[in-house]
């Protein structure tokens, strides 16, 4: 499995995070596909969302 750099722990927060098995088998699939580890697979998708939601808002001053 290849490894990403993981960012300074000092920079992250441990959150105990409870899934539906479904959704976690699911989330475990596509971690293995994209040579990730769980955490790795929520942590990137999140990032995706929260970049994707940042990009559909307008920007100040145009609407």
């Amino acid at each position: 499995m290849q490894h990403k750099a993981n960012p300074d722990r000092s920079q992250t927060a441990a959150y105990p995070l409870r899934l539906p098995q479904p959704l976690k088998a699911h989330l475990m699939q596509s971690a293995s596909q994209n040579q990730r580890s769980l955490n790795g697979e929520i942590v990137f998708r999140l990032e995706q969302s929260r970049t994707q939601q940042l990009s559909n808002q307008p920007q100040k001053g145009q609407q």
